[in-house]
This record gives structure tokens, sequence and C-alpha cells, in this order.
């Protein structure tokens, strides 16, 4: 019964375009949903029924709690960026004003493409240990396993390449997604439909990245050392 586990997929992704918190929150959770039946039931990927919705509700909070807090520097960084820009245009206007010559754009925009190219490369390097965090949550049922490095690195580690090539695909996927969304914007009648377009896009790729995720995290579990507890 895919085609319908899929349409109400779409439908709880979409007004997560809008609001981007609580029914995001529900996405979350049947992504863990799916990683846990790969990782604790050993069971073969496929879509669950989208029932029990105060679980997926928890999960999901947990997922996102953890999600939200590794990215929010990055996310602080982007945002103290564009705001060093635009105070930096607003006192070059004050001093154009009176006539003098400033080299305030200069330094705001080396100002912010400098914090802008730092947020970048946080959100590389978080986008790459986050999946096994965030798993470790999901595997343990416990919100502060996320942000217990020493249990979750030695999976990470022992799959490095698993976890590269998965995060390398999901990129791929998002390369296309945002194309997508470009091609859209071109004219006004396809741009309305950019909501209802990219809701079943996103939902697929929460879909492929759980299982794929979940296996590199069997792997990687199967490969390290020690109790990841």
């Amino acid at each position: 019964n895919w085609p319908r586990k899929f349409v109400i997929g779409s439908l709880v992704t979409l007004p997560s375009l809008l609001i981007p918190i609580l029914p995001a929150v529900f996405l979350f959770g049947y992504y863990a949903r799916i990683f846990k039946d790969i990782v604790v039931r050993e069971t073969e990927p496929s879509l669950p029924a989208w029932e029990d919705w105060e679980t997926l509700f928890m999960d999901g909070l947990r997922v996102f709690g953890v999600w939200i807090i590794y990215f929010l520097p990055g996310i602080l960084l982007f945002g103290f960026s564009y705001r060093i820009l635009f105070l930096v245009a607003l006192l070059d206007s004050l001093a154009s004003s009176t006539g003098a010559q400033s080299l305030l754009p200069f330094f705001g925009m080396s100002g912010m493409m400098g914090f802008l190219g730092f947020a970048i490369l946080y959100a590389l390097v978080i986008s790459f240990i986050i999946p096994v965090a965030i798993g470790h949550v999901i595997v343990h049922d416990d919100f502060f396993a996320g942000f217990r490095i020493g249990a979750w690195w030695p999976i990470l580690k022992a799959n490095l390449l698993g976890f590269f090539i998965s995060i390398v695909i999901l990129l791929g996927f998002v390369m296309v997604t945002q194309f997508l969304v470009q091609f859209l914007y071109f004219t006004i009648f396809l741009c309305c439909l950019i909501p209802f377009v990219l809701s079943p896009v996103l939902f697929y790729i929460t879909i492929i990245a759980a299982p794929l995720f979940g296996r590199n995290y069997l792997e990687g579990v199967a490969a390290s050392p020690g109790d990841q507890a």
C-alpha cells in the first residue's frame, strides 16, 4: 500500500514548507521509524504505516532537537554575515550623504564573505557527522545520546566511506531538487506549483536517507570495537 503512504507523507511534508517546525517533527519521526526498523529490528527497508502519531511526534522531536542544536551555530553564522552587510551598507549610506569616501563596503563584503565561508564549512562538517549522531538517538531512544560523541564516533570512523557515499548521493538529489525549483521559477504559473512539487520530492529524499544511513550505521557498529552505549 505504498502509494497511500507516500501521498500521506507528501501531505505531511507540504505544510512544513510554510511552518517549518511542527509538521517537520512528524517527518523526522517517520525517518526515525524507518531507521529503527532497519537498525534495531533488522528488517528490509519499507514504508511503515502512518499510525501511532504520538510516538512519531516524540521520536521526531528528539531527532529535530538534536538536528537544530548541531546546526544552530551555522545558522547563526549565516544570519550574522548578512547582518554585517546590512549594517555596513547603512553606515556607508550615512557616510555618502556627507560626501565622505568610505572603505566600509570593502570591509563589509570581506567580513560577510568570511563569516559566510565559516558557516558553509561548518554546515558541511556537521552534515557529515549528524547522520550517526541522530542514528544514536534513534537506536537508544535517548535525546542525549546524540551528544555522546565518544560513543558514536567509533561507528562513524569505522564506516567513513559508507557515510561519505550516502551523503554524496543525497547531495545529488538535493542539487537536482534545486535545479527543478529554479526551473519552476521561470513562470508565474509554474512558480505556484513549487510547494506541491517540492513536498513529494523532499519526502522521497527522507525515505531514501533513512535506509542509506541505517545500513551505514549497522556496518559501522559491526566494524567498530567496544560497546556503543
